[in-house]
C-alpha cells in the first residue's frame, strides 16, 4: 500500500469570537492500493463530492444550496474496477456541528454513542462522465436531563440522500445535484428538527426532523484562457410530518 497524507488550514476562524485566527481545514492520513483505499482523519463530509461541486467565487461553496463541512472520519473505498468505486465512512462532528437546546454543539452526536455513517456509489463510465449518490445516517441525543433535573435519553434520527452527475467536454463542464434530507444545518443547508411533544410534568420532550430539499447546477463555458460559469439553484425547507413547538 502507498502512504500519503495532508494537513491544510487557513485563518478564517471557526466562529465570529475566532475570526482571522487559525483554522484546521484537512489532516489525514491515507493508504491505498490499486483497489482498496483507508483514509482517516479530518476531510470533506462524504455529502460534499470533490469531483461534484460549485465553483462559484464566494466562500462557501454555495451554501446554503449546496454542502460544506469537514469532519473527522475512517473513510473505506473500495474499487471493483477503474469505473467503479465503493465508499463507506464513520464520522464525528468538530467544526461543523448540529444545533440543539444548548446551541450548536458536537455533544449531541456524542451522547447518542454512535457515529454518523455514509456510504456513497461513484461511476466513472468514460473520461468524460461522472455519476453516483451518497446516502447516510445519523442519531442524536439533545439532552441527557431534563430541565426538571430527571435523567431523560430521547433520540432524533435523520437520513440524508444525494445524486450528482458532472459531463466535463472540450468546450464546456456541466454539473447537476440534487439533495434531500432531514435536519441537515450540520451540512450548512437549510432545516434543523423541532420539539413535537412535550411532558409537562417531567419536562420531558419528542422531537422531529425538519425536511430540506435542495437543486443546483452549473454551466462552465470553456474560451481558451477564459471561462465563464453560469451558476443556478433552488431550495426549499419542506417542514415536518407533524406539528411541533416552535417556542422550544
Amino acid at each position: 500500500m502507498k502512504t500519503s497524507g495532508a494537513i491544510e488550514f487557513d485563518f478564517l476562524g471557526t466562529n465570529e469570537g475566532a475570526v482571522n485566527l487559525i483554522r484546521l481545514r484537512h489532516a489525514y492520513l491515507k493508504l491505498a492500493s490499486e483497489r482498496v483505499e483507508w483514509l482517516m482523519g479530518q476531510y470533506w463530509h462524504p455529502m460534499f463530492v470533490p469531483e461534484c461541486f460549485p465553483m462559484v467565487m464566494s466562500w462557501g461553496a454555495s451554501v446554503p444550496v449546496h454542502v460544506l463541512s469537514r469532519n473527522p472520519q475512517l473513510r473505506f473505498t473500495y474499487k471493483p474496477s477503474e469505473k467503479i468505486s465503493l465508499m463507506t465512512s464513520i464520522l464525528s462532528q468538530r467544526d461543523f456541528v448540529s444545533s440543539g437546546p444548548d446551541g450548536n454543539s458536537s455533544e449531541y452526536l456524542k451522547n447518542s454513542q454512535i457515529p454518523e455513517v455514509q456510504f456513497q456509489l461513484m461511476t466513472k463510465p468514460s473520461e468524460k462522465l461522472i455519476a453516483g449518490f451518497t446516502a447516510g445516517y445519523k442519531t442524536l441525543v439533545p439532552r441527557l436531563v431534563t430541565d426538571s433535573n430527571y435523567v431523560y435519553k430521547e433520540t432524533i434520527s435523520s437520513y440524508n440522500f444525494n445524486l450528482f452527475s458532472r459531463y466535463i467536454g472540450d468546450k464546456f463542464d456541466l454539473k447537476l445535484q440534487g439533495i434531500y434530507g432531514q435536519n441537515l444545518n450540520s451540512l450548512l443547508l437549510i432545516g434543523g428538527y423541532a420539539v413535537s411533544e412535550i411532558n409537562q410534568q417531567y419536562d420531558q420532550r419528542k422531537y422531529v426532523n425538519l425536511h430540506t430539499f435542495s437543486v443546483w447546477t452549473e454551466l462552465i463555458f470553456k474560451l481558451n484562457s477564459i471561462k465563464l460559469g453560469l451558476f443556478a439553484a433552488y431550495t426549499k425547507n419542506l417542514g415536518a410530518q407533524e406539528d411541533f413547538n416552535l417556542n422550544q
